[in-house]
C-alpha cells in the first residue's frame, strides 16, 4: 500500500481536510451559548475534534450540506468538559 501523499508546509505542518460533521452540542460559558461539532478529520484512526461551529462552517460549508436531522437537538451544558 502506498503512502499518502501530503503537502508539507515550510514549517512542517500541513493543513487536514476534515471528512464530515459526527455531532454537535451547545456549550455554556459565562452566559453565552457556544455551538460545537465534532469533526472527523481521519476515518482510517478516528482523528475528532470538537470545534467552534462557525468556524467550521464558514471554511467547510459543504460539510453541513449532507447533515442529517438526527443529531441531538437538546442543548448540553457541558461542566468544562469538551
Amino acid at each position: 500500500m502506498r503512502p499518502d501523499t501530503v503537502q508539507l508546509k515550510n514549517n512542517l505542518t500541513f493543513d487536514a481536510i476534515p471528512v464530515q460533521i459526527m455531532d454537535k452540542k451547545v456549550k455554556e460559558l459565562r452566559g453565552r451559548q457556544i455551538p460545537l461539532v465534532k469533526v472527523i478529520w481521519n476515518q482510517a484512526n478516528g482523528d475528532t475534534t470538537w470545534e467552534l461551529e462557525e468556524k467550521i462552517r464558514g471554511i467547510y460549508p459543504h460539510l453541513f450540506w449532507s447533515i442529517k436531522t438526527n443529531f441531538k437537538d437538546e442543548i448540553f451544558v457541558s461542566r468544562g468538559e469538551l
